[in-house]
């Protein structure tokens, strides 16, 4: 998607911007499809969430430390 609107002259942060919110948007809406049909166990939701938090923190802490 993204090559297509540069060659249509748009701005590459917004071309990327959009290609990133076109994934969400598809993501979700499996997602919630997924949810409704009852096809997620909701204990395995959340603790890929927890364990994608903790990830996403000590990443953070990791990234600021080698930047000092």
């Amino acid at each position: 998607m993204v090559p297509i609107l540069l060659q249509l002259k748009v701005h590459p942060r917004v071309a990327s911007a959009t290609s990133g919110f076109t994934y969400f948007w598809i993501a979700s809406n499996n997602f919630l499809k997924l949810l409704v049909e009852g096809l997620l166990d909701y204990e395995l939701i959340l603790s890929f969430t927890v364990i994608g938090v903790l990830i996403t923190i000590l990443s953070l802490l990791v990234d600021l430390y080698l930047l000092e």
